[in-house]
Parts: structure tokens; C-alpha cells; sequence
């Protein structure tokens, strides 16, 4: 298989201080819409899919934002490069911090759609063992090809 045969699948995971409609989120909510929208016309952005399996492992207070991309290298200039980066800044006055992985990093086949069950499951495994081919962040990234030849080596 080729790299067309796989998309980077992008999530993280934030604990709102306030539910949606409490003032405190307003500088966050008031932004969704423009950046989804500044997401889907940029270069290699794929889709923001809603997991199927959504509140299933994830409360309600907790939200969980997947996307898919071509590439580490759009995703990046999207996350860093963008008016994006204005609101991720801004995070910790709408979210807790935590000193667990915020998002994760992993290759998926073109057409899986990520669930709160592998969600959690890439989590755990960046957290319990750092940044490896099966999960990983922009500090550490990994190739298709390393992926692939580590699959077979995932102990959860």
C-alpha cells in the first residue's frame, strides 16, 4: 500500500472549564464556525468526521475534535501557520491543561473514520509509551512506512 492509501488522523481532547453557553467559553464559541471553516478550505484537509461512537468514552464536558489530512506537513501549517493559532494560543482560558497527551497523531487507512474506542486507545498508548509509530505528536512524528512496519509490534 501505498501513502495514498492513508491519512494522518488528527485528535484532541480539551475539558471545558464551563459548558458551551457559560460566558466564559464565548471567545472560544464564537470562533468555531470561522476556524472548521478556514480548516476545510485548506490545502489537504480531508474531513472533520463526528466519531459515530460519540459520548460513548468522552463526558459531555470533554471535547473531542477529530480531523483527517493528506499530510503532517498541512496539518502543521494549519495548526502553527493559520489564524487557527490566535485560538490555540487562547486555550487554557476556555480549557484545563493537563499533564496527560492533549492530541494525539496517527495513520489510518483512506476511509476509517476514527471512534472514541480507538481514540482512547491511541491516547493511552502515547501516554504510557511516548511518541511511536501507532500514536504520535509534532514533536516526534513517524512515516507510513514506519508505521507500518511497527503495527506489528503494538502491545496495549
Amino acid at each position: 500500500m501505498g501513502e495514498n492509501s492513508y491519512y494522518l488522523i488528527q485528535v484532541n481532547i480539551a475539558t471545558a472549564r464551563a459548558a458551551m453557553d457559560d460566558p466564559i467559553m464565548k471567545g472560544f464559541v464564537d470562533r468555531i464556525d470561522e476556524i472548521d471553516k478556514l480548516a476545510q478550505g485548506w490545502p489537504g484537509f480531508i474531513a472533520q468526521p463526528t466519531p459515530p461512537d460519540e459520548g460513548s468514552i468522552y463526558p459531555e464536558n470533554m471535547l473531542v475534535n477529530a480531523s483527517i489530512w493528506e499530510s503532517e506537513d498541512a496539518l502543521r501549517k494549519f495548526t502553527y501557520e493559520s489564524h487557527h493559532v490566535e485560538v490555540f494560543m487562547r486555550r487554557t482560558e476556555w480549557f484545563f491543561q493537563s499533564e496527560l497527551p492533549n492530541y494525539v497523531l496517527y495513520w489510518a487507512p483512506v476511509g476509517e473514520v476514527p471512534i472514541e474506542v480507538e481514540i482512547k486507545r491511541r491516547f493511552d498508548y502515547l501516554h504510557r509509551h511516548g511518541a511511536t509509530p501507532f500514536a504520535f505528536n509534532f514533536d516526534k512524528s513517524f512515516t507510513i512506512e514506519e508505521m507500518l512496519d511497527y503495527s506489528d509490534k503494538v502491545e496495549l
